[in-house]
């Protein structure tokens, strides 16, 4: 919600920055979350910087996120 009221009216390299940035803060809490053993609300924040990394074609960041993603199937001991 926040997202789109604060972009509806920006340019789109501004949009593109705005989002990254917003991304690197939701990976940051799904850190802070996972250090402290909250394994759901950490998937929660890395699942959601994903999206906005993927959204803007963010590959090493996206790529940074798949890995955080299986270091919480991993704690958790869900394995595929």
């Amino acid at each position: 919600m926040l997202k789109k009221n604060l972009t509806k009216e920006l340019p789109q390299e501004i949009k593109s920055s705005f989002q990254k940035t917003l991304a690197g803060s939701l990976n940051n809490m799904g850190y802070a979350y996972a250090s402290k053993g909250e394994s759901t609300l950490s998937f929660a924040y890395y699942q959601q910087s994903l999206k906005l990394d993927e959204e803007i074609g963010g590959k090493k960041g996206a790529a940074m996120l798949l890995n955080n993603i299986g270091v919480v199937y991993e704690t958790q001991g869900n394995y595929f």
